[in-house]
């Protein structure tokens, strides 16, 4: 008896030891990572990244773009070949090819953790960068405002893991939000706008179902296209198209709206409402857009494109202001 007892009392307390060691075991079976700090492994549809990553390369000029904005530029060993920046932030960073072209084996001498892209590589490049050690990460760009948090918090864990990435992600679009909130009041408060958003000469104009249309509603305008599909205005509707304000990428040219029977109809171009910028910033979907739908919103309600819609600074917007300007 004083035998079988004395087993017992071993097992018992062999058994109070392994607990502990189970508890672990289950921990790690719910991902938590090595470090105990909940970041990594992050998980994403395309690829895992395992752990924190000290060498990304972006194959996309928006990702590239966020990364500088959630904080995590510093840890970008290359960019895509459209990647550009106005300060000198990539100075030194090796252009390695597109999403559709990447430079496979200059990417792989980089060493790289990670590769993000907005669309899926070749399933050959993918593999290859795969094999090389690389996790190729694939963050589709935002089609609205909803889709946006999803990026901003998606890019965040890629850099900083599911606790202090989607953190970080999740502050910048609170605080863009917050901006486009008191946008919203200056638009609403002053309007309502009638705004169209023209990317390209004659009618490819932003409509209802893309990404900077609904952008523009979010910010209080009244969307001239909210009712077509596609980029596409229909043609036999053109005459129906009466903005209050006209936004156009600078590519297209006060000429050209000044030219077009289109246009210079309009009630924009009538009170000189016609503001041109680079809408691709539209395209980046960071900061900078929100700074100029800042922007859009000031000229809206207070500004005029005989100010601050020219070209070059020297074409005035609205031929009326200007005897000497040749319309034909």
């Amino acid at each position: 008896m004083k035998i079988k007892r004395g087993f017992a009392l071993l097992l018992a307390a062999a058994l109070v030891f392994a607990l502990p060691g189970c508890g672990k075991g289950e921990d790690d079976k719910d991902g938590s990572s090595a470090s105990g700090d909940g970041n990594f492994p992050a998980e994403f549809d395309t690829g895992v990244v395992e752990q924190a990553p000290d060498a990304v390369v972006s194959l996309s000029p928006a990702l590239t773009e966020l990364a500088f904005d959630l904080g995590y530029g510093g840890k970008l060993v290359g960019v895509s070949d459209f990647c550009t920046d106005e300060d000198g932030a990539l100075d030194g960073l090796p252009n390695l090819g597109t999403v559709n072209a990447p430079k496979t084996d200059e990417i792989l001498k980089l060493s790289p953790q990670v590769v993000v892209a907005v669309s899926p590589l070749t399933s050959a490049d993918r593999k290859k960068l795969e094999k090389g050690g690389a996790a190729v990460i694939v963050l589709p760009l935002a089609e609205d405002l909803d889709g946006l948090e999803t990026l901003y918090r998606d890019l965040g864990r890629v850099f900083g893991g599911d606790t202090d990435g989607a953190q970080a992600g999740k502050k910048l679009y609170d605080e863009q939000v917050a901006r486009l909130e008191g946008i919203r009041e200056q638009v609403e408060a002053a309007g309502p706008f009638e705004a169209a958003y023209l990317r390209v000469m004659p009618l490819t104009l932003a409509t209802g179902d893309t990404f900077p249309g609904r952008m523009l509603e979010e910010a209080g305008f009244e969307n001239s296209a909210s009712d077509y599909t596609g980029w596409v205005y229909p043609e036999d509707k053109a005459v129906d198209l009466m903005p209050q304000v006209l936004f156009f990428d600078e590519a297209v040219g006060m000429d050209a709206v000044s030219g077009s029977t289109i246009y210079n109809t309009t009630p924009a171009y009538a009170n000189a409402k016609c503001f041109a910028y680079d809408l691709e910033v539209f395209e980046r979907q960071g900061v900078r857009m929100f700074d100029l739908l800042e922007q859009m919103a000031n000229d809206a309600v207070g500004g005029s494109s005989a100010d601050s819609g020219r070209e070059d600074g020297d074409t005035p917007a609205n031929p009326a202001q200007d005897e000497d300007l040749d319309t034909e």
